[in-house]
């Protein structure tokens, strides 16, 4: 595979996982509205479906690790940078998966802090964020 093909793949990659972090942000603000409502049926659903997107995320991200992993090594560490936002001085070729890796990580980071809130608001001391911040 080429260095060219393997970005059009990686591409494709990060385009299906924002697919599911978009999935995963409409669960999310659900499940939150459950948490507030104190319907803990409706909540378990959510946490049942959230996990079903996440696996397929995570299978993308499993595919993303193989392509870096295939390509000769200067060309699989470039894409790994470009994967983490850690590389430097973008090509016109790379710069729209750069864009659409800080897009993921911008959903991913507003998920995050919804997450946080229904986790707090439900487990409340025994939250993984509590946890975490002790």
């Amino acid at each position: 595979m080429t260095k060219n093909d393997a970005m059009t793949a990686a591409l494709g990659h990060t385009q299906q996982i924002y697919r599911a972090l978009s999935e995963l942000s409409d669960l999310t603000q659900e499940m939150e509205a459950a948490a507030i409502g104190e319907d803990t049926v409706t909540l378990q659903l959510y946490l049942k479906l959230r996990a079903d997107v996440l696996d397929r995320a995570w299978e993308h991200k499993r595919q993303l690790r193989g392509l870096c992993s295939n390509l000769p090594s200067e060309d699989g560490e470039r894409l790994l940078d470009i994967l983490s936002s850690q590389a430097e001085e973008i090509t016109p070729e790379e710069r729209p998966l750069l864009e659409q890796v800080q897009r993921n990580q911008a959903l991913l980071t507003r998920i995050i802090a919804v997450d946080q809130r229904v986790s707090l608001r439900v487990g409340q001391e025994k939250s993984f964020y509590q946890r975490t911040a002790q």
